[in-house]
């Protein structure tokens, strides 16, 4: 848990280009599909679709991310102005030197899942799980820089982590999510629901055990960044990734 990571001025110019991102994807889903297909970034350097010519797979991931509207996000990829200033500010505060300084060699960013957050209240969130069984790479070293652009953990969602190392994966239903007989042996009542403020940020890899913080009393709307970042000698994903 880093506290104060990213100065207010920072955050301030984050939030306004996350504000700008989600009204500019939205103008993109108005449209037509042709017309989606083809308008590229036409619209906004705030939405511009980002597409590999040679990977059919990664542009149709990417693509069903961007009509799902309840997961309230815009992938970083696709806004090459909140990608330049999100990458700026991780480069002034120091994560990129200490990511880099912990893998032993430049970070790759992912597209799929490095994203800007605006989530409301919601009745359903994802269960508690770990991000390896969604990458489903044992061999991977990755690390998430989770970033809150708002309050959030008592009046807006947040994060519910189990502060304990969790070694081994257990997968469910689509392979996301722990299973439930793994879930009764982790002491559920140690779980913790941090209190960020504006600017604080937790970096973890992909063993922990988490899941978003929800409950009727969180009425207002949180803003982060989720950015995951991988070592390039044990990447997975094949064509997923930025060099950062």
């Amino acid at each position: 848990m880093v506290r104060g990571l990213l100065s207010s001025a920072t955050v301030a110019c984050l939030i306004e280009d996350v504000d700008r991102s989600f009204e500019a994807q939205e103008r993109w889903r108005a449209l037509p599909a042709e017309d989606r297909r083809t308008a590229g970034g036409s619209q906004s350097p705030f939405f511009q679709p980002f597409n590999l010519d040679d990977d059919a797979d990664l542009n149709y991931r990417l693509r069903i991310g961007r009509m799902i509207r309840d997961y309230n996000s815009v992938h970083l990829a696709d806004s090459p102005a909140a990608l330049f200033d999100v990458c700026g500010a991780l480069e002034d505060c120091g994560v990129r030197q200490l990511v880099s300084e912990h893998f032993g060699e430049r970070p790759l960013m992912t597209i799929s899942k490095s994203s800007l957050r605006r989530l409301p209240y919601k009745e359903k969130t994802l269960s508690w799980h770990q991000e390896i069984a969604v990458f489903k790479n044992p061999g991977q070293r990755a690390i998430n820089c989770w970033i809150s652009l708002s309050e959030c953990g008592r009046d807006a969602p947040g994060l519910e982590i189990l502060p304990m190392r969790v070694a081994e994966v257990e997968r469910q239903g689509q392979g996301y999510g722990l299973a439930s007989n793994l879930l009764e042996t982790l002491a559920l009542d140690a779980a913790v629901v941090p209190l960020f403020e504006p600017g604080d940020a937790l970096l973890f890899d992909d063993l922990l055990v988490h899941r978003t913080a929800m409950s009727e009393r969180m009425t207002k709307v949180r803003y982060s960044i989720e950015n995951w970042l991988f070592a390039p000698s044990a990447f997975g994903l094949a064509h997923d990734a930025l060099v950062f």
